[in-house]
């Protein structure tokens, strides 16, 4: 292949759009993902090729595959991207320069809680001046860190499939079983329980689904799906009418 003149074309712009395909599979999805139209994420990935003078994406299977040297270049590439973010706060941090805005993705079902302290903390501890928060699921926050639309993301999940990113554990909760008041079923057998009530739960999509569905297939209880539902409220409705029960944590309460 003849080689690019690396002046040419952004190198680092090329660099972000091989790794969103690389995580998205699709050129489309990282296309939408980083805010431009397939044809420029489609360029940027050539013009990457002909600097390198190699293919990095075999585009004859489908999804495309990555070929040894896109191997190669994915795990600098995360090194790379990882460095330069950690310039930009290293830089900010020693120019005592203050953010001029912070983006927080966090769980709903915390959002409201949660507001109040991290707006105070943005604006009189950091003296940032404009904090936007996002509420939604963990696969909300999966989307927004992928596309570099949020800063940070307070979520359940580790997201461990996203590379470059730091984690910071800051609490644990043991889950609770919530049942209509005045409830007479045996509380401490579920499978007793499920026979006088039905079972309220979260979706799959949501991480305490997900931890719910994992544990009753630890226990060996297979219990029928009745209502479902991606938000606290939605879920305690049913359960508040004394139509069902359900297992969450207290922050969902």
């Amino acid at each position: 292949m003849a080689k690019t003149n690396p002046f040419e074309f952004n190198l680092f712009r090329a660099i972000e759009v091989f790794v969103a395909v690389v995580e998205t599979r699709h050129v489309t999805q990282a296309a939408e993902m980083l805010g431009i139209t397939q044809s420029a994420a489609s360029q940027q990935l050539q013009s990457l090729e002909r600097a390198l003078g190699v293919q990095v994406i075999d585009r004859s299977t489908r999804p495309a595959q990555l070929t040894k040297s896109g191997i190669a270049l994915h795990k600098r590439a995360m090194t790379i991207l990882g460095e330069v973010e950690s310039l930009r706060a290293e830089v900010r941090q020693i120019g005592s320069v203050p953010l001029p805005l912070l983006r927080i993705a966090m769980l709903a079902s915390i959002s409201t809680t949660l507001c109040p302290v991290l707006a105070g903390l943005a604006r009189h501890t950091f003296n940032i001046p404009e904090l936007i928060l996002t509420a939604g699921l963990s696969s909300d926050h999966q989307n927004l860190l992928r596309s570099r639309k949020t800063d940070l993301a307070i979520t359940s999940d580790n997201l461990f499939e996203i590379e470059g990113l730091a984690r910071y554990p800051i609490m644990r909760e043991q889950f609770l079983l919530v049942v209509p008041k005045g409830c007479k079923g045996p509380i401490d057998d579920l499978e007793e329980l499920a026979k006088t009530l039905p079972m309220v739960r979260f979706t799959r999509e949501a991480v305490v689904g997900m931890r719910t569905d994992q544990h009753l297939s630890r226990v060996r209880l297979n219990l029928p799906r009745f209502i479902e539902g991606d938000r606290a409220s939605i879920v305690m409705a049913p359960v508040a009418a004394g139509m069902g029960f359900t297992m969450l944590t207290p922050t969902l309460l």
